[in-house]
């Protein structure tokens, strides 16, 4: 059993903060690196990325789905995680990591850094739902390669980072698809690595983009519920512009489905 460590990041800087993450040499264990460079020149590789279990690939455009996708066409492992250019890990991590894998087609699991972040206490079957206020951020998640490749399961680039509107969200919304695909998912509580960047897009003090991307998920993942909840959250923040920009990205959402349902 192999697994591979799929590592998304743009431009020269973040080439240099990827060489400086502690990406420890394992036995079964590799690393893939796709840096974004916009239309710009491919920048050189740092000597700390020249090994024989790091791979880097050059990846067009923008946007940080359209990198993770890359990422997944590129993976020549049995396993992949996710994984960005501000987490660390030791071997004992990812050892855990590469232990516990087995059936199931996305395996979350817990990191370190990730603030008051509410993890379940035991494993859960996520196929079913999730917990009240807990979702697996990206940097998270294992994915079984051969399930994923059959099923077409990819992240949606009209979420996160470098999307058009709306800012955040993209892994409720790989896990929305994923279930309904049929795909196994489960949550394990084992730590696997630690994040050293803050707060994640999403935790931070939200700005437009991630308002409208929390609609634009209610909306979604709760085709009955979705607008009750948009209105609580709105009160809750107490802020008519907080509902207007998720009243938005609801919209936006449904107008369109069909490019994010799969």
């Amino acid at each position: 059993m192999r697994l591979q460590v799929l590592i998304a990041t743009y431009g020269v800087n973040g080439l240099r903060r990827t060489a400086s993450m502690s990406l420890p040499v394992i036995d079964g264990v590799s690393y893939l690196v796709s840096c974004q460079n916009g239309e710009d020149a491919a920048p050189p590789v740092p000597q700390g990325l020249q090994r024989p279990d790091i791979r880097v690939i050059m990846t067009p455009g923008r946007g940080l789905c359209a990198n993770r996708n890359r990422l997944l066409e590129a993976a020549d492992a049995e396993y992949v995680l996710t994984a960005d250019d501000d987490m660390s890990y030791t071997e004992a991590q990812l050892r855990a990591a590469l232990n516990s894998l087995g059936e199931a087609d996305i395996t979350a699991f817990r990191i370190e850094g990730a603030g008051d972040k509410p993890y379940p206490a035991s494993p859960i079957n996520l196929g079913q739902g999730t917990p009240r206020g807990y979702c697996p951020s990206s940097v998270e998640i294992a994915l079984r390669m051969d399930a994923i490749r059959r099923s077409g399961l990819h992240f949606c680039t009209l979420f996160g980072i470098g999307a058009p509107i709306l800012g955040c969200g993209e892994e409720d919304i790989l896990i929305w698809n994923a279930r309904r695909l049929g795909l196994r998912i489960e949550y394990k509580p084992i730590v696997i690595g630690r994040h050293t960047g803050g707060p994640s897009t999403g935790q931070r003090t939200p700005t437009p983009a991630v308002w409208r991307a929390r609609g634009a998920v209610l909306r979604l993942t709760h085709p009955y519920s979705g607008w009750m909840r948009i209105v609580r959250q709105a009160v809750r923040a107490r802020s008519f512009a907080a509902l207007r920009m998720m009243a938005t990205g609801a919209v936006y959402a449904v107008r369109h489905r069909g490019q994010i349902e799969l």
